[in-house]
């Protein structure tokens, strides 16, 4: 759940990413919660094949060209220049999700062009955050007596699964992506400011679906991953794999991507990841690693410690 000072937007949706308002939760004026639903299929795969042919950058992207500082609704060819200019990237706001709480920069939340959030959007302060998420626990399943999820408190079970947004980084870097990748869904994007990809930089994306918080149980997703487990594949472009320290449920398109669902088990963390599949054809066993890893990083670094937002310290 994020939660901002706006109201929610009515733009135009993009297809591969739907953005609603969580049902059951109550809206006004000055404070709304915004959820976001994370929904993509293996032949609806973002990243453009395109891209790994490389090519010079646009004179927009160019690296004498001034760096993207906020996020933006689109962009104008004609004038090299964004239009809906948003919040900053590197505002920090909170980020709460089945029982973790997360504090990180808004620009890894990369879906400029579904948000319309303005340039003056405000994010709230902690206390403000946990009071309206307390708010809404019919729709997040916020159990303010113990600061964890409960599922038995939610009574929309859609409006839970909307609230898993996007996130976007470059690997190796881990840096945020300075680029709308709602309107542009290359694995190595042209930047303005920036110098054009490099052959060991690319794009990943992912969405938190379970945050590494307890009560895994009261998830789908042990009985998903064993469901899976149990119907083993031929197919060269399903890889699983079901050991101690990682499940592992991808679908690879050859030469465009990867995605699927990634269950790290020491954290109790699930993932649902995309990458590029050239990835794959380099490191056919263990392909997948560097950009769970990467995820995983960015998820830790992120994560506020819960007897610290339980205590509202």
């Amino acid at each position: 759940m994020l939660i901002v000072k706006n109201s929610p937007p009515n733009g135009n949706i993009a297809s591969s990413w739907r953005v609603r308002a969580a049902r059951g939760v109550s809206l006004n004026a000055r404070w709304v919660a915004l959820a976001f639903c994370f929904c993509v299929t293996a032949t609806s795969f973002p990243f453009s094949a395109s891209a790994q042919h490389g090519g010079a950058c646009p004179a927009w992207a160019v690296p004498d060209m001034p760096r993207t500082e906020n996020t933006y609704r689109s962009w104008s060819t004609a004038r090299n220049q964004p239009r809906g200019v948003g919040p900053r990237l590197d505002t920090m706001m909170y980020y709460w999700t089945r029982g973790a709480l997360f504090h990180l920069p808004y620009g890894y939340f990369n879906q400029w062009g579904n948000l319309h959030l303005s340039e003056d959007t405000e994010f709230p302060d902690l206390e403000t955050f946990m009071s309206n998420v307390a708010t809404h626990s019919a729709s997040n399943g916020y159990d303010s007596s113990t600061g964890q999820y409960n599922a038995d408190l939610v009574e929309d079970s859609a409006s839970i699964s909307l609230q898993r947004p996007r996130m976007s980084f470059w690997m190796p870097s881990l840096r945020l992506v300075e680029r709308n990748m709602t309107i542009s869904y290359d694995y190595r994007p042209c930047e303005p400011g920036r110098e054009p990809p490099s052959e060991e930089e690319y794009v990943v994306m992912f969405s938190i679906e379970w945050p590494g918080s307890p009560n895994i149980e009261q998830s789908r997703y042990p009985a998903r991953f064993e469901n899976i487990r149990r119907r083993p594949t031929s197919n060269p472009n399903y890889v699983r794999r079901f050991d101690d320290d990682f499940s592992v449920m991808l679908i690879c398109t050859p030469g465009r991507g990867c995605n699927g669902e990634v269950w790290d088990k020491e954290r109790d963390l699930i993932i649902f990841i995309m990458f590029p599949e050239f990835l794959r054809q380099a490191n056919p066993d263990d392909f997948w690693k560097d950009p769970v890893n990467g995820a995983i990083q960015l998820i830790e670094s992120w994560r506020v410690d819960n007897e610290e937002f339980i205590n509202g310290n």
